[in-house]
């Protein structure tokens, strides 16, 4: 965000990842509703900190599509 986190953001709570995780795409999950999340298990570390919030994490091998919003479970 070139111009800061905006102001209806600053008080969330935050999971930090590196250059590394995000390159890998470990916060590219699939939100389902407020309670539930999907990712892959090669991200289960961050599967772990969401669960903290009371999110239920679903590990499921994903295939990300080179095309925006086509997430395959696998």
């Amino acid at each position: 965000m070139l111009e800061g986190i905006p102001e209806s953001l600053k008080e969330w709570e935050k999971i930090t990842v590196d250059l590394d995780q995000a390159t890998s795409l470990a916060t590219n999950g699939l939100p389902l509703g407020p309670d539930v999340y999907v990712t892959d298990p090669e991200f289960s570390f961050l599967g772990q900190e969401i669960e903290r919030f009371g999110v239920h994490v679903e590990l499921r091998g994903l295939l990300h599509h080179p095309f925006p919003g086509r997430v395959v479970s696998m």
